[in-house]
């Protein structure tokens, strides 16, 4: 460790030629290994404190807010390993729902929606509208293929592999301030 002054230093040679250093006034100690330890224990708590979930995957009803416990389910029923939503996770929702044309109807979009966010038949209806009116050009009656390929844009603008649950909240964000309804007394 080297000495540290915290006034003025006078140098002198010893008789070796080496400088040396001589404090005038206090001496200030390197840190011990204990005051190291605490420093990296704060720093650590800190971060870990920081990089908590904002929530977790089947323990979506026990979340304050309306909003992020619905939230939280839709994203967990779309997201594979409960960490991070990919596109294929996504193409993997609208794949199981499609029908034969290769589009989802309202029918079995309704029933999945209502079933996994627990949102009134409204709100439901109001997904599904937001979903099959995502690319302008295709049919606004149906979920198609154009829709799905828009919708994952909305949620990864950034176009990154895959978007992490605070990314996915602010755009559910959005989508929810388009589909809620305050007066749904399900979703509780």
């Amino acid at each position: 460790y080297a000495n540290v002054c915290t006034q003025e230093a006078v140098v002198s040679t010893q008789s070796t030629g080496t400088l040396v250093a001589v404090c005038k006034g206090r001496y200030s100690p390197p840190c011990t290994s204990t005051e190291i330890t605490m420093f990296l224990l704060f720093v650590c708590l800190i971060g870990f404190a920081a990089a908590q979930d904002p929530f977790t995957c089947g323990q979506c009803d026990s979340n304050d807010e309306r909003e992020l416990r619905t939230g939280c389910r839709v994203f967990c029923y779309i997201s594979t390993d409960n960490i991070n939503m990919t596109k294929a996770d996504l193409q993997k929702m609208f794949d199981s729902l499609k029908n034969t044309d290769g589009e989802v109807e309202s029918g079995p979009f309704l029933e999945a929606w209502k079933r996994e966010s627990k949102m009134c038949d409204g709100e439901s209806e109001a997904a599904f509208e937001w979903f099959a009116t995502r690319d302008p050009f295709s049919d606004p009656t149906v979920v198609d293929q154009a829709d799905i390929d828009a919708v994952w844009f909305n949620l990864n603008p950034l176009g990154l592999p895959a978007v992490n649950k605070d990314d996915y909240l602010v755009s559910w964000a959005l989508v929810y301030a388009t589909i809620s309804d305050p007066t749904c007394e399900s979703g509780f």
